[in-house]
């Protein structure tokens, strides 16, 4: 039951942001190798700030301190951009487990969501959630071990785009100057969507006690009640909401990797 928890509720997330996580460290390679560390820079200024606020909002949240924190601040010599300093309170399950869980990752999120509000200002009236939109196939603990299901999960994320092309095409945008200034801003958020190794230092081991927590939750109400399933079928409701949005994201750090290797393949001949 934990295992279904688990592979239903966040397998599609976990896969979006690993290739977002993917995505957005080839990108920083590329521009690093076209400008060193002012290549860097040329987006950091939009994505690290919105970047470190999510850490700041998930850290409330969850009822961290916040000690200290700079939205952007580069730092060529520790390769830092920015960084937010907060304490919690160990003994505290919610704070230590949930909180040193959540915060690491709240960049995806809080990214991903800054990216669909200047998407809904590029296109008014445009929803991630309207009838037309196609649905992503979600991996279930039924159908994790049948490969065919990540082809159609696969097919599913094309298809997303494809309608995410047709709706750019039809309101005209590709031939209005703004719509390249948002989709810069766009490029920049996209870039910094993904942790850094500082992040993660206080990641697994409360990711590891929530799993734990999830297995003894699971022994104690399994015999009496089928009330994971109830859970499984709430929660989903929920993750259900935040797919769409890490595909958005998703096809803005695919054209923004595209260009960025296109500059990268130019520059490779002129220095080599």
């Amino acid at each position: 039951m934990t295992i279904s928890i688990f592979l239903t509720l966040f397998l599609p997330i976990i896969i979006l942001c690993t290739i977002l996580n993917l995505i957005a460290n080839a990108q920083n390679r590329h521009l690093y190798y076209i400008g060193g560390w002012k290549g860097l820079l040329v987006t950091a200024w939009i994505g690290t700030p919105i970047h470190e606020f999510s850490h700041i909002i998930a850290a409330l949240l969850t009822g961290h301190k916040i000690v200290d924190f700079k939205l952007f601040e580069p730092d060529e010599r520790t390769g830092t951009l920015g960084y937010v300093s907060h304490s919690y309170n160990p003994n505290n399950f919610y704070q230590s487990v949930v909180g040193n869980t959540i915060i690491p990752i709240a960049p995806f999120f809080g990214g991903a969501l800054a990216i669909y509000f200047l998407t809904y200002f590029l296109l008014p009236g445009f929803s991630l959630y309207s009838a037309d939109v196609p649905r992503v196939h979600f991996i279930t603990s039924q159908n994790a071990l049948v490969w065919q299901n990540y082809v159609m999960f696969g097919k599913s994320v094309l298809a997303f785009f494809q309608f995410l092309v047709f709706k750019i095409q039809q309101a005209g945008l590709v031939t209005k100057w703004h719509f390249y200034v948002s989709l810069f801003m766009l490029f920049g958020i996209a870039n910094h969507l993904s942790p850094s190794g500082a992040d993660f230092q206080n990641f697994w081991q409360p990711l590891l006690a929530i799993i734990i927590f999830t297995i003894l939750l699971n022994l104690i109400i399994l015999p009496f009640t089928q009330g994971s399933m109830a859970i499984i079928e709430v929660a989903s409701k929920y993750i259900m909401l935040a797919t769409p949005i890490l595909l958005l994201a998703l096809f803005i750090s695919f054209i923004g990797f595209t260009l960025t290797y296109i500059i990268y393949l130019i520059v490779a001949i002129f220095k080599g």
